[in-house]
C-alpha cells in the first residue's frame, strides 16, 4: 500500500548546515532497519536498530567509540541493560528477565560475573559470590578489621558448601566442609596451617576422628562402623600401628598391641 507524498529509499542521510551526515536511517544487507545519530568528527554516538532475532536494541557510545552501554529486549523476553569498558569488555548488566524478575551482575576483565543479585518468581532473593576461577564458585568473604582474622563461605561448582575461619595472620585454622553427597566433615589447622584434627564419614558409613603429627601425618584414629563397632588405633611417625583397641557391634573387646616391623606383641581374646 502507498500514501501521498511518501518517500521510499533504503537509506536517508541527514546533514547539518555544513553538509555533515548527523543521523542515518538504513535497512542493511539483511534486512534490519538502523537509525544512527553522529557527531560533529563523523562518530556514531548512539544507534536503534533491530538484531536478527527481530529484537530492538539501543547503543549509546564514548567519544572514542569504545566504552558504550546497551539497552535491548531479548528474544525471550527479557530486557536488559549492559555496560562495556574502553577495552569492549562488558562489566555490569541489569534488567528484568522473561519472567520479569530484576538481576544485577557485575564481570571481572574476563567478563567472568563475579557478583550477582536477583529476585527469582516466587519472591526470593539470592546473592552469587564468584570465586577467581569463577567454575560457578560461590565466595562469600567477611573480614575483621584492616582484614585481620575473618570467615569464607564456599559454594563450589558442584555444590559442596563450605566454611573457612582464618586468624588475625590470614592463616586458615577451621574448615567446615558438606560433600555433594551430604557428608559433613570439621579439620581443624595449626599456625603453619597444617591439620591436626579432623572429624568426618565416609561414604560406607564409616564415622572417624583423626589426630595428626605437625608432619600432617595421622597418628590416632576413633572410628564407628555402621553396625556399632568402635575402635582406637595408635600409629607412630613411620605410620606402622602400634596398637588396636576395640569392642566389636556385639559387644566383644579386642586389644592387639604391635611392634614397629608389625608382629602382634599381644592380642586378647
Amino acid at each position: 500500500m502507498s500514501y501521498p507524498d511518501t518517500i521510499r529509499t533504503q537509506h536517508l542521510e541527514l546533514v547539518d548546515h555544513a553538509g555533515k551526515i548527523r543521523a542515518a536511517l538504513g535497512v542493511d544487507a539483511t534486512g534490519s532497519p538502523s537509525l544512527v545519530f553522529l557527531d560533529s568528527e563523523g562518530k556514531s554516538r548512539a544507534t536503534l536498530h533491530l538484531r536478527s532475532d527481530g529484537a530492538p536494541q539501543i547503543d549509546f557510545f564514548d567519544k572514542a567509540r569504545n566504552g558504550h552501554i546497551t539497552l535491548g529486549v531479548t528474544s525471550e523476553g527479557g530486557f536488559g541493560l549492559a555496560v562495556f569498558n574502553s577495552s569492549h569488555e562488558q562489566r555490569a548488566a541489569f534488567g528484568l528477565n522473561s519472567e520479569g524478575m530484576p538481576y544485577l551482575i557485575l564481570l571481572d576483565s574476563l567478563e567472568n560475573p563475579k557478583l550477582s543479585l536477583s529476585v527469582d518468581s516466587d519472591g526470593n532473593p539470592s546473592v552469587g559470590l564468584f570465586g577467581p576461577k569463577r567454575k560457578k564458585e560461590s565466595v562469600l568473604g567477611l573480614f575483621g578489621s584492616k582484614k585481620q582474622g575473618g570467615a569464607f563461605i564456599t559454594v563450589d561448582s558442584n555444590g559442596a558448601p563450605a566454611i573457612a575461619l582464618l586468624d588475625s595472620e590470614s592463616k586458615t585454622r577451621a574448615m567446615f566442609n558438606l560433600e555433594v553427597d551430604g557428608r559433613p566433615s570439621i579439620a581443624f589447622s595449626d599456625r603453619s596451617e597444617q591439620i591436626r584434627f579432623g572429624i568426618g564419614s565416609l561414604p560406607n558409613g564409616h564415622l572417624g576422628i583423626n589426630f595428626y603429627d605437625s608432619a600432617g601425618n595421622g597418628r590416632i584414629t576413633l572410628g564407628l562402623s555402621p553396625d556399632g563397632a568402635g575402635v582406637i588405633v595408635f600409629v607412630n611417625s613411620a605410620l606402622k600401628p602400634l596398637a588396636v583397641i576395640g569392642v566389636e557391634s556385639d559387644g566383644t573387646p579386642k586389644i592387639e598391641l604391635l611392634d614397629s616391623a608389625g608382629k602382634v606383641l599381644f592380642k586378647a581374646p
